[in-house]
């Protein structure tokens, strides 16, 4: 996995080792190796002002970084030995932390203290992703079970379930302005949904 900061000037590529770094895009120098995960690194996501950065690992945690470098901020640990984390992102705001886990689970953590906020509980079957929507408002999980979810960012509370592929879903996204979703499944389909009436919009094969 690669992923560019919000300000072009650094991006990060998820490293098939335990290291992820950051490079200079103007001259590909490396910035800073961020060390401290045991097993392979899964995703690796910026905050919106580029500051922090989440990876989430086969070890089990879901680390928070300054983007400069350094120890982690916090070091999040997920439901137990054996269970890794799948996916971790910041919230729009900075305020929120969130991990998602192959024992099913999605833990939402305080991004100033570290302090776990609640769990969202539905799915069953890994979760492949986990993704704050642009206004910061709802997160949206995707499953080896075949469902997106989409949860209310405060409470926690399920507020809709998004039903139509028929194998597991790898991964999704939001646009831009936060109008539509689009998720992608091992039914070699990707389908494109309303955020806000949760209906099915476009279904696009091919591959």
């Amino acid at each position: 996995m690669v992923t560019f900061t919000y300000d072009p000037i650094e991006f990060k590529p998820g490293k098939s080792d335990v290291t992820p770094r950051i490079w200079s895009v103007p001259d590909g120098s490396l910035l800073a190796a961020l060390r401290g995960h045991k097993g392979e690194v899964s995703t690796a996501v910026f905050s919106t002002d580029g500051t922090r950065l989440a990876t989430s690992s086969w070890d089990d945690t879901v680390r928070v970084w300054n983007s400069d470098g350094g120890e982690p901020i916090f070091v999040l640990t997920g439901p137990g030995p054996g269970k890794p984390a799948t996916s971790g992102a910041i919230s729009p705001k900075g305020d929120a932390i969130l991990g998602t886990f192959t024992d099913s689970s999605v833990r939402v953590w305080n991004a100033e203290t570290g302090k776990l906020k609640f769990s969202l509980k539905g799915h069953t079957n890994w979760v492949t992703q986990g993704l704050f929507s642009p206004n910061g408002q709802t997160i949206l999980t995707t499953s080896w079970d075949g469902q997106a979810r989409l949860w209310d960012s405060t409470t926690g509370k399920e507020v809709a379930r998004f039903q139509g592929h028929t194998d597991r879903l790898t991964g999704a996204a939001f646009s831009p302005n936060g109008e539509r979703i689009v998720t992608r499944s091992d039914d070699f389909t990707a389908r494109v949904w309303d955020a806000n009436h949760y209906a099915s919009v476009a279904e696009l094969r091919g591959h």
